[in-house]
């Protein structure tokens, strides 16, 4: 926890892996895990394991919202991924325009959530 905390992630994440492997020696370290992922702009892999730390603590609410804050981030990251191929600036029957509107609404909830992931 004490590299976890003071952002040794690489090393945070090897000490991790051990306990989240089968037989989980402590149900926490997915969810840490996840963190780190999320940290690390490795947003699927993040998903698979807030995945299995909600199979642990479906009731703790931060796990929904880090699982949430995943999915919006690869939804940025494909839009934005995206934009670099429109070549039509007038966009088709407004396509374009929705799709603006859609990423700019993304990258606002990315600002607008005062928590980070933990």
């Amino acid at each position: 926890m004490r590299a976890y905390a003071e952002g040794d992630f690489h090393l945070a994440e090897g000490l991790l892996r051990t306990l989240a492997e089968h037989p989980v020696y402590d149900p926490q370290a997915p969810c840490f895990l996840g963190a780190i992922h999320y940290r690390q702009h490795a947003y699927q892999a993040a998903l698979r394991r807030f995945e299995e730390c909600r199979g642990h603590f479906p009731e703790r609410a931060e796990i929904w919202f880090n699982t949430a804050a995943s999915h919006l981030r690869l939804a940025t990251e494909a839009l934005l991924t995206g934009r670099s191929y429109q070549n039509n600036p007038d966009g088709e029957n407004g396509v374009l325009q929705q799709y603006e509107r859609l990423l700019q609404a993304l990258m606002e909830l990315q600002r607008v959530h005062t928590k980070e992931v933990r």
